[in-house]
């Protein structure tokens, strides 16, 4: 009677291990959550064409696992266009075309650049005849318009990370080429552009903080395996004195 006693009650308490460690599990799945941690870099709007390094913080390994690197590339910068009629007689129209074209390329050769390009494309019409002004794009007949220089590109890589964990620097280079054209209808023309290119990089990496590999219980999991030891020991005592009563 007892070793059935005995085995029934081992039997009740098994199935509260079990789902001790099945929550057990569930929890340590839940904990490791992932965390982020971001650099930012900047390169100032300046003439092209040029090449230049940009320098952004590496991951530091101590902090934990690396999952993947996000790098997002905003261009900053303008492009200007500028005209003057310098025509005594005839009115007329200039049209302008102008490319600024950056290029960002990673630490890493075997991973894909990232391209940021715009292009402005505009007629100025019906200006004046010359107006006579000394300064070069002053008055009636002349004109200076600004565009902002405003495109994103993002990656995010989930391999090769060597280049970017360390204590160092991870090293990307920044190219930035400009290049237009003008063309107009009657009148005679001077027209022109000129371009400044700029860089903000932001680079995001997420990855599995070391601490969150013992998983800590929260109060409503504490409740859980404290529920499943109750249930377990009211069976046990109802069997005990079912038993006792036969």
């Amino acid at each position: 009677m007892n070793l059935i006693l005995q085995l029934k009650n081992w039997d009740i308490l098994r199935c509260a291990m079990l789902t001790t460690i099945v929550v057990a599990g569930s929890l340590k799945s839940d904990t490791a959550k992932a965390a982020i941690e971001t650099f930012t870099g900047s390169i100032m709007p300046s003439k092209t064409d040029y090449h230049k390094s940009l320098l952004v913080e590496q991951f530091d390994p101590a902090l934990g696992t690396l999952q993947s690197v996000t790098i997002t590339a905003t261009g900053t910068g303008q492009l200007d266009q500028f005209y003057k009629n310098r025509s005594p007689q005839s009115p007329g129209s200039v049209t302008i075309s102008q490319t600024l074209d950056m290029i960002v390329t990673m630490p890493m050769p075997t991973s894909p650049s990232l391209d940021l390009k715009q292009t402005e494309t505009h007629t100025y019409s019906r200006l004046p005849v010359y107006d006579e002004s000394l300064q070069s794009f002053a008055g009636s007949s002349s004109g200076l318009q600004p565009y902002f220089f405003t495109p994103e590109a993002e990656t995010v890589l989930s391999t090769d990370f060597s280049q970017f964990i360390g204590s160092g620097l991870a090293t990307f280079l920044v190219t930035a080429t400009s290049s237009g054209n003008a063309s107009h209808l009657n009148g005679f023309f001077w027209a022109g552009f000129s371009t400044k290119a700029g860089l903000d990089l932001s680079v995001t990496y997420d990855y599995i903080p070391l601490q969150t590999m013992i998983a800590v219980p929260e109060p409503s999991t504490w409740a859980w395996l404290a529920g499943g030891f109750a249930v377990a020991s009211l069976f046990i005592s109802i069997n005990q004195h079912r038993l006792k009563s036969e």
